[in-house]
């Protein structure tokens, strides 16, 4: 007698759709930390967009201080952490049958004579 299972059959393992067991450990874990870090992450934007304290040598063993800024790279930031808490939209191609272009046909009603505009040629 054939053993396995037949094409098609399923006889155990993880039901389609069920969360990875590990995943889910892991993703709880980061989750707590970045928690945690939230506060601190606030700070380090705002340090980041306002400026902070850098300090430079010169070759002569000078040291120099100045004020770093980087708003733009504050804003790079707060884009790339929006995407762990807002989701990404994906892309939607509309065609029509079998792939076909699209077809659209709009109509307005509701509209009374005197509010149109009159259609000889010219617009505005």
């Amino acid at each position: 007698m054939a053993r396995g299972s037949r094409p098609g059959e399923r006889r155990g393992g993880r039901k389609p759709g069920d969360a990875n067991k590990v995943t889910g450990e892991v993703r709880k874990a980061l989750s707590l930390v970045y928690q945690g870090k939230v506060a601190q992450l606030a700070k380090w934007i705002q340090e980041t967009a306002d400026g902070f304290d850098a300090i430079h040598f010169l070759s002569d063993g000078t040291e120099c201080h100045y004020l770093e800024r980087n708003p733009s790279k504050a804003a790079e930031l707060m884009v790339r952490i929006a995407e762990y808490f807002v989701p990404k939209l994906a892309a939607t191609q509309l065609t029509g049958q079998d792939g076909e272009k699209l077809a659209v046909t709009v109509n307005i009603s509701g509209v009374r004579e005197k509010e149109q505009a009159p259609n000889n040629g010219k617009t505005g």
